[in-house]
């Protein structure tokens, strides 16, 4: 159920290229295959509707919504994922579908670094970076996992450093994990943990109390599609970040964790996004399963403040709550990948506009400019004008707000099938997809230790 608190209609605007910006951000330099593009706001009041195009300018809407809405994921369905998975199982695993472990939250205790093994082609390599972007924008910035430097290629788990997970695509053959034919053979994935465990006597039992280190094998023997070779490696991911075991499918039949072939390309599943938060949020690791209630699991509030974008084919923005902002996309997958598009040469810019939230819950907005040059497969992201309003109050029209920061921030891109990603520039990390049967459209996130956000924009 949503309940509008602010509607405001934002024209778009053409952006001038120029160079300067404080922060390191300036507009990009590239030259427009295609003009028309839109910048984020400087239009009328909300409440008018009297909003008009600068004079020689296009006039392409970005709508931007405040809205306060009921969480789709109660206490009592974390509590009951919780209890399955920190319980020791029966888990959808083993040569009968019906392996159990030991009790225990085993989760890392600091934010573990992802390392590729070296030689990883750009396209697999691409993939992974893409993995950790979707869960990050799951977690608290202080927990967001990051890419190392390059791992040994087929390394054995045991000489693995400490919260450190490797990732190798590699014949399944190849595979340095004893254990990888008693689970599934011919798997196309599988999770590689080490866990530390320690008897209790009280309760005469062995007990998981962290997660140390893992190890991710992806088979480099299959013709599956990136989109399921993507969920494929976001569900074990999440194997090492603490969701131990398999959802049940008949209460949560949206979970990833309960097909790791469920597509994701955007955002996890908000049940296991929702989990993931309270598992890094609410609860140490070594939490037993008799330690999971409602009291155990804090406050959780009813209702989430988000904050949405549209332009063109995509929505965007951030959902705020219990105490974490996250950023989503959605809009329609493309056909073909971008390099593959007949239809635009050269060097392609995107523009439209960017929204967010500071830790403090104040919304952000600005413009929004992607520029991709086809041949190389590289650009600039640019985020211009940013500004920032009190919590609860609506972004307004451009000059009402106070400046964020010293209003832009900039990133150099690196672009592989549909999926960009930052690869310098301003701190903080760009991802994002383009959407449309013609890339009309990218959609993404920006997210810092002081903001939040996701963009979206169009040819």
């Amino acid at each position: 159920m949503k309940t509008p608190i602010f509607t405001l209609s934002l024209l778009s605007l053409l952006l001038v290229a120029c160079g300067g910006g404080g922060g390191g951000g300036s507009s990009s330099s590239m030259p427009d295959m295609e003009t028309g593009g839109m910048e984020m706001p400087s239009e009328a009041d909300s409440n008018n509707g009297d909003e008009g195009p600068r004079a020689g300018h296009s006039s392409q809407p970005v709508t931007i919504t405040l809205t306060d809405e009921t969480g789709d994921i109660t206490s009592q369905e974390v509590l009951s994922y919780l209890r399955f998975d920190i319980g020791g199982g029966p888990y959808q695993a083993g040569p009968d579908f019906s392996y159990s472990d030991d009790p225990g939250l085993a989760r890392f205790v600091i934010a573990p670094t992802v390392r590729i093994a070296q030689g990883t082609p750009d396209h697999e390599r691409a993939l992974i970076h893409h993995a950790v972007a979707v869960i990050n924008r799951e977690l608290p910035h202080q927990w967001h996992l990051q890419i190392g430097s390059d791992a040994p290629p087929l390394a054995v788990i045991e000489s693995i450093p400490n919260n450190q997970i490797f990732v190798d695509f590699a014949p399944y053959d190849d595979w340095n994990d004893p254990l990888k034919g008693s689970s599934r053979p011919d798997s196309e994935a599988i999770a590689q943990i080490d866990v530390t465990k320690e008897y209790d006597s009280s309760q005469l039992r062995w007990e998981k109390k962290r997660m140390n280190k893992a190890h991710v094998w992806m088979s480099s023997e299959t013709d599956l599609t990136d989109p399921i070779l993507l969920s494929i490696l976001i569900h074990e991911l999440l194997h090492t970040l603490g969701i131990y075991g398999h959802a049940d499918a008949d209460e949560f039949p949206d979970s990833l964790m309960r097909d790791s072939e469920l597509l994701v390309t955007q955002r996890v599943p908000e049940v296991d996004g929702t989990v993931l938060r309270a598992i890094y949020t609410r609860y140490n690791p070594g939490t037993e399963p008799e330690q999971i209630s409602v009291n155990s699991l804090g406050p959780w509030e009813s209702t989430e403040t988000n904050l949405t974008g549209e332009i063109g084919s995509v929505s965007f923005g951030v959902s705020h709550r219990h105490g974490v902002s996250v950023p989503w996309t959605n809009g329609p997958t493309p056909n073909v990948a971008l390099a593959e598009n007949p239809s635009i040469l050269g060097t392609v810019t995107w523009n439209g506009g960017l929204v967010g939230f500071t830790p403090s819950e104040q919304p952000v907005s600005g413009g929004a400019e992607i520029s991709v040059n086809l041949s190389t497969l590289t650009g600039r992201a640019d985020f211009t004008d940013l500004e920032s309003w009190h919590a609860g109050q609506a972004p307004g029209r451009l000059g009402t707000g106070s400046m964020w920061g010293d209003g832009d921030l900039g990133y150099t891109l690196s672009v592989s099938g549909n999926y960009l990603r930052s690869t310098g520039g301003d701190s903080g990390t760009v991802a994002g997809n383009f959407y449309g049967n013609d890339h009309a459209d990218v959609a993404g996130s920006l997210e810092r230790d002081d903001l939040t956000a996701a963009f979206g924009a169009s040819r």
